[in-house]
Parts: C-alpha cells; sequence; structure tokens
C-alpha cells in the first residue's frame, strides 16, 4: 500500500523577527554627568543592544573612546551591551575627567552610531569651570 500525501509551502517571514537597521543606542551612562566625588572604577557605557567587540572594518571597540586627561591608551572592557572604560592607570583623585565615545560603534548587524557622547565628572569635589 502507498500513501501520498501532499504539503503545501507557506510563506511567512524568516526566524528571529523582523531585520535590524537601526544603529544601537546608549541608554545610559554611569557616572552622570557633571558629577563629584566619583569613587567609581570605570565609566560605564550601556547601550539597548550587543555592541559588536570588533567593531566595523575590524577595529577594536577601545578605538571608540578617548580619556581626558590620558596616561596612555583607555582600558576598555566590552561586556555585550555595556563597556566599561578607564584610563590605563586608573582615576587619579582630585581630577576632572572627561571621557568621550566616537561615532562609528556598531551593533552585531553592522549598523554604526551616527554620533557620539561625552561624560565630564570629578573624582573631587569640583569641576574647575573651562
Amino acid at each position: 500500500m502507498v500513501i501520498a500525501v501532499g504539503a503545501c509551502a507557506s510563506a511567512s517571514p524568516p526566524p528571529g523577527g523582523p531585520e535590524d537597521h537601526l544603529p544601537p543606542k546608549l541608554v545610559q551612562v554611569t557616572p552622570d554627568t557633571n558629577a563629584v566625588n566619583v569613587h567609581d572604577g570605570y565609566v560605564r557605557f550601556h547601550f539597548d543592544e550587543t555592541i559588536n567587540d570588533r567593531g566595523s572594518g575590524a577595529q577594536e571597540v577601545g578605538n571608540y573612546f578617548l580619556v581626558s586627561p590620558s596616561d596612555g591608551s583607555a582600558r576598555v572592557n566590552w561586556h555585550r551591551s555595556r563597556i566599561d572604560v578607564r584610563p590605563r592607570n586608573g582615576f587619579r583623585a582630585n581630577t576632572a575627567y572627561s571621557v568621550a565615545l566616537l561615532p562609528g560603534l556598531t551593533d552585531l548587524h553592522g549598523n554604526a552610531m551616527k554620533s557620539g557622547a561625552t561624560v565630564v565628572f570629578s573624582t573631587g569635589a569640583t569641576i574647575p569651570a573651562g
């Protein structure tokens, strides 16, 4: 006995949901800008999705961050949707810092951020004017 079974193909979207064409969004930075008496070991950048740890064009994530004042290349640690940044030798006491995220950081789909962000804070009691 032979049984023939017919099946109909149905059109459906590919698994995994719709394609992502939006760049990652920066959702939080810790410490807040203009914070004083900061004793955190890192500046933490939180994103709404996983960041590509290789960057576009095989660039490293660390290339997108600048710390001022600088004591050499910043220490940058990638944690999927969070990136921690600090000066090479840590933050000095009673010092104002600026940590900048440059445009171009990408998500896993290659969508690049068009703008950056900067946080300014102090490990001392004040942020000098200027």
